[in-house]
């Protein structure tokens, strides 16, 4: 008799602590993600830190972390779209593992919950959790280099186009001048023209005082909400964050004003300036956009019609073109907004820009690596 009760005694012992082990330590697992604080562009590599905490006082013989990566980052491992780390916790330990990760592409992202199995080291509890990490990742768009820059874009981030972004101060009006075209209607000089037999428009002292809106838009088809081609999208961004660069450079005041969905209502907007930090605000704002549209890029323009300032520089990135925006276009260059187009070339693409008058520059968007595109006879 005495021997059975040797033999139940430790079966009882297992059980009883698989009993408490269960009831000790459900829900006294913690989980949380560290990501460094620096700043952070394509390309760039970062160690990402788990921390697991055991605050029970019974130990987690076994813990196993499965945790996705967030869109852009991805690891070198085998799944490259995930970490996994194995390991177990002394009663009230904290452990800490170090991954690297590469940023492959923009974007912000809270990161997914991570799925936590525990076990009791016998095989008779197992518990399965689902924890939020509870932080995000934000990846900037890096900046297009000299060397991928065509020659013609060269020329106008240049010092040669420094003194085409000199304007006419309204507020000091020097003399009259004949008409021409592309001159803004509300600048002629009625007075003047009644008197002459042409038409005559103000004449004004130039100021070195200039505002750069760089307008980006997300919409690639006539309902705006059907998608978008990530690929230019990302490219769009990288140009847009050379050119508030080059406007940094200047030292111009320089905003950004897009269709672009994001964490906030309605398309993104930065308002114009040029502050130490107003760089890392813009380049914070491109990384944020979503790849979708919030609205079409004609009713964007609408709605900065008759609220820009005065002699505003507008810079335009597209790679959609429709008569609406043509016609959105217009309306602002005509009241005084100096305009330069920047569209995203494919190869064979034809565009039909409906005779709007204005500087346009065509940007061939490189495809893929591997990838090739045939190119209509």
């Amino acid at each position: 008799m005495s021997l059975l009760w040797w033999m139940l005694l430790p079966v009882g012992s297992i059980w009883v602590y698989s009993r408490l082990w269960r009831r000790w330590t459900d829900g006294k697992l913690s989980y949380r993600i560290q990501i460094p604080s620096e700043t952070s562009w394509e390309g760039d590599s970062l160690t990402v830190e788990m921390e697991l905490e055991n605050h029970s006082w019974l130990p987690l013989p076994w813990v196993a972390v499965e945790q996705p990566l967030p869109p852009v980052l991805r690891s070198k491992g085998r799944d490259s779209e995930r970490l996994r780390w194995a390991t177990y916790l002394l009663p009230r330990q904290r452990v800490k593992a170090g991954f690297r990760v590469t940023c492959v592409r923009r974007g912000f992202y809270h990161w997914e919950p991570a799925r936590l199995e525990t076990s009791d080291g016998i095989g008779l509890e197992e518990r399965l959790y689902q924890l939020d990490p509870g932080c995000s990742v934000l990846v900037r768009p890096r900046p297009l280099e000299e060397a991928e820059l065509i020659s013609e874009l060269r020329e106008i981030l240049g010092e040669k186009v420094i003194h085409r972004w000199y304007q006419e101060d309204p507020s000091r009006l020097s003399g009259v001048r004949p008409w021409q075209e592309g001159d803004p209607f509300r600048w002629i000089h009625w007075a003047a023209s009644a008197r002459s037999d042409e038409w005559l428009v103000k004449q004004f002292e130039t100021t070195s005082h200039t505002t750069i809106h760089l307008l980006l838009n997300f919409q690639f088809f006539e309902l705006h909400r059907i998608g978008a081609d990530s690929r230019m999208i990302d490219f769009s961004c990288r140009l847009a964050a050379n050119l508030f660069r080059q406007a940094e450079g200047m030292g111009l005041s320089y905003g950004l004003e897009s269709n672009a969905s994001w964490q906030g209502v309605g398309g993104m907007s930065v308002p114009p300036g040029n502050s130490p930090v107003h760089l890392d605000w813009t380049e914070e704002a491109l990384g944020r956009l979503r790849p979708t549209a919030a609205e079409s890029f004609s009713h964007l323009l609408d709605r900065l019609s008759g609220r820009l300032d005065p002699g505003a520089q507008l810079l335009v990135i597209t790679g959609y073109w429709d008569r609406r925006i043509a016609a959105g276009l217009e309306r602002l260059r005509g009241e005084g907004h100096p305009l330069t187009l920047f569209l995203l070339d494919e190869p064979g693409r034809e565009w039909d820009l409906f005779g709007l008058p204005q500087d346009v520059i065509r940007i061939p968007v490189p495809l893929p690596v591997g990838e090739q595109k045939e190119v209509p006879a």
